[in-house]
């Protein structure tokens, strides 16, 4: 029997590359073994699957988890020993010793890459495994500009050049990869499957605000009221709630939700269920998100204020919004077309 072993340090309901990975080896006949935290529920399509296993590993004390910046610091060589050990224990327990080939598989999902890539590494080694890396971000880009965070992109550089394969979300991230480590990685963009996200620190939703705000002035005489549903956790969830909350909008109406992995398709990857997307402009977001094709690009609250407004007037007889939905149709991917394409 084919084996594969994937792992997540984090939480595995809300890591649907993760969880998509997962399926599709599955289905391919892989006997599929899921490593990672447990704070949420999979897809049922996870769950159910008779490939899949999951093998929930232990998070740090909460007290290593303190977000004064000080403190992180400080703590943060506890946090790594523990993960260190945790890790290394769920997969020596875990992963199968059958002979290095590319049908026992251990695939990495990066970040955080300190020191998961190095116990994997070490693991690999041990049991005979093919080692795979796929890069979504830089762990040393979590940690700001400092002296620390450059040494932690040195060791990210280097244990990260030991992997056998690497994969990547995007041809930016691939040629960053190149230039900065020279680690050569393949293209898989991230795609929701045929059958996830949340709020995060560096997004700054004041764009989102100041362009709502303008809506609802603008709204009150030609255009339709708004529902607006922001999803997610994260350390700036209770400021922007407290924010909202005082805002006195007639026109514009705000939900928070916290939903079960099974909901996320329905509400975030817009895609796949032909629905366009606006989107903030990065230098990576143009192979996901082509600007009047399948969705708009803003890079101000104005850009966004103007395109809500363009997908809005005369809803639901909406032209703009009629077009990007036809051409999502014509040549939109799902995850396991991507999938099948790349391996």
């Amino acid at each position: 029997m084919r084996n594969a072993t994937i792992v997540v340090v984090g939480d595995i309901g809300h890591s649907p590359r993760t969880c998509n990975h997962a399926y599709s080896l599955a289905s391919h006949g892989l006997r599929t073994n899921i490593i990672g935290y447990l704070n949420s529920k999979p897809h049922p399509k996870i769950i159910n699957h008779e490939n899949i296993r999951i093998s929930p590993i232990s998070q740090p004390p909460s007290f290593l988890l303190n977000n004064n910046q000080i403190l992180r610091f400080l703590l943060l060589p506890l946090k790594l020993i523990w993960i260190f050990f945790i890790l290394g224990i769920a997969l020596l327990r875990n992963c199968k010793n059958v002979g290095k080939d590319k049908d026992n598989l251990l695939i990495l999902q990066n970040p955080p890459g300190i020191p998961t890539i190095f116990v994997c590494y070490i693991i690999a080694k041990i049991k005979g495994m093919f080692f795979l890396i796929d890069w979504h971000n830089y762990t040393f880009s979590m940690f700001g500009k400092n002296s620390i965070s450059q040494l932690i992109a040195g060791f990210e550089g280097f244990c990260g050049s030991l992997s056998d394969l690497n994969l990547c979300v995007s041809n930016t991230m691939k040629d960053d990869l190149l230039k900065r480590w020279n680690i050569n990685a393949r293209v898989l963009y991230d795609r929701p499957p045929s059958w996830f996200f949340s709020w995060t620190p560096d997004e700054d939703f004041s764009i989102l605000l100041d362009a709502l705000n303008n809506y609802d002035e603008y709204s009150q005489t030609e255009l339709p009221k708004l529902l607006v549903v922001i999803t997610g956790k994260g350390p700036q969830k209770e400021f922007y709630l407290e924010k909202i909350s005082v805002i006195p909008w007639q026109n514009v109406f705000i939900l928070t939700e916290w939903l079960e992995a099974e909901d996320y398709p329905k509400v975030v990857d817009m895609f796949g269920s032909k629905l366009p997307v606006l989107a903030k402009r990065f230098p990576a977001i143009p192979e996901l998100v082509k600007d009047e094709v399948n969705g708009i690009l803003f890079d101000t609250a104005k850009d966004l204020e103007l395109a809500i407004i363009r997908v809005s007037e005369k809803f639901p007889k909406n032209e703009t919004l009629k077009e990007l939905r036809s051409n999502i149709s014509k040549d939109f991917k799902c995850w396991e077309e991507n999938w099948e394409g790349l391996t």
